[in-house]
């Protein structure tokens, strides 16, 4: 990429509202995201910027930066597919209170079971209203399989391990629902909630590997590229002192 390009990408973030003092490392995570996914530095910027918006600063964004470039390593989405789905989904799922790492491990295990940018979003979007939602088929559910709907509520509304962990035991419980049970408990309720249930029970393995990998940071992710960078960091350097 040229110098221009690096400069629209600092402003994209300084328009996100990344901080000044943020400003070299961000830009570097972008470019060695952009790197890592063969995407442009506006699609991998435009990614970090949608997660960074609605999360926050969960840690540092080289943390963010390293989960998004894991969720592109271990799954068929790019960064231009992470900033698809998160347009979709991220509002949503903030407002129930799942975390990011909740969203990356379920688009993640999403991608690999087949389902395009799109439709991971639509799907996660689904599995929110799920915990939130008071019809009638949604509360016979959770009694069906054993879940008090308000205690996995409240549990998500405490973010971060609380909220991981509950993910985790809900997908845990709903794994070990038999076809049978589960056919009957989801029989009155509309195709999409059905196919997002069972998105989750089917791939409930890679949904939990994927979301520990990603609560454990996903170290290393963008390590890979930075020979790569060394270069590019004097320009930048140079240019954001001028």
């Amino acid at each position: 990429g040229s110098l221009k390009d690096i400069e629209g990408v600092a402003l994209a973030l300084a328009r996100a509202g990344i901080a000044t003092k943020d400003m070299i490392p961000a830009t570097e995570i972008v470019l060695r995201m952009a790197r890592l996914t063969g995407d442009t530095f506006e699609q991998s910027a435009s990614a970090i910027i949608s997660f960074q918006q609605v999360f926050g600063y969960t840690a540092s964004i080289e943390t963010l930066g390293n989960k998004l470039a894991y969720i592109a390593n271990m799954s068929r989405l790019s960064t231009q597919d992470i900033g698809t789905f998160s347009n979709y989904a991220l509002a949503a799922a903030k407002a129930v209170g799942l975390t990011e790492d909740a969203v990356g491990g379920l688009a993640t295990a999403f991608s690999v079971a087949g389902s395009n940018a799109s439709t991971i979003g639509t799907q996660i979007r689904t599995i929110t209203s799920i915990f939130s939602e008071n019809s009638k088929d949604i509360v016979g559910f959770f009694n069906g399989i054993g879940v008090s709907q308000e205690g996995m509520r409240d549990k998500l509304q405490q973010g971060g391990k609380v909220s991981n962990q509950a993910m985790k035991d809900f997908i845990e419980v709903l794994g070990n629902v038999d076809n049978m049970t589960f056919n009957k408990l989801t029989g009155s309720m509309d195709k999409l909630t059905v196919n997002s249930l069972n998105l989750m029970r089917n791939n409930k393995e890679n949904v939990t590997r994927f979301m520990n990998e990603l609560e454990a940071g996903a170290q290393g992710q963008l390590k890979v590229v930075d020979t790569i960078l060394e270069a590019h960091r004097v320009t930048m350097e140079k240019w954001w002192n001028t």
